[in-house]
């Protein structure tokens, strides 16, 4: 990652429109990813509370035994069964909220399918900024998460603080 950017100063004229494109499309899925994780953890919390899993796992490492409340902790659970009744339970509460589509299959996550949007315009805008910071998505992964991660918010800062930059929530 010793691109452009070491080798002259760039300036604002640097920044391709596919850059602004992709920056943009980064800023609005984060939005909708984090919309809809918080509405299926509101979900999975709900179904939580009234039939709390049990940490399974954690007690066949000696760990003692406690009631599962926050739906990052669901893999936990070792109870086949149990846990596919939570899924079928979490799965009804979102059809009838809307969260999830009827053409999603009933084993998709809404949360997950938006985290993926995320991901994928991640990629996109690293894809677009390639040529002028000579940083490629292999690389950024090799660097670790922590860089990949750094990488898009500077990229998405940078062109946020752009003079003719427009807000694409006020446009929509």
């Amino acid at each position: 990652m010793n691109g452009i950017a070491q080798k002259r100063k760039l300036t604002a004229a640097d920044i391709t429109p596919d850059i602004k494109t992709a920056v943009n499309a980064v800023l609005l899925a984060r939005i909708y990813a984090k919309v809809k994780r918080a509405d299926v953890d509101k979900i999975e919390r709900a179904v939580l509370a009234e039939a709390p899993l049990t940490n399974g796992l954690e007690v066949e490492h000696g760990l003692p035994a406690r009631m599962i409340t926050e739906p990052k902790e669901t893999y936990l659970c070792t109870d086949k069964e149990i846990l596919a009744n939570y899924y079928a339970e979490v799965n009804k509460h979102e059809r009838q909220t809307g969260i999830k589509p009827d053409t999603m299959p009933d084993d998709c996550d809404p949360a997950c399918c938006a985290e993926e949007v995320l991901r994928t315009a991640q990629h996109l805008l690293i894809k677009a900024a390639e040529p002028v910071f000579d940083a490629t998505l292999y690389q950024l992964l090799c660097a670790g998460l922590y860089k990949y991660r750094e990488y898009i918010n500077l990229l998405c800062g940078l062109v946020v603080n752009l003079p003719d930059f427009k807000n694409p929530l006020k446009e929509a």
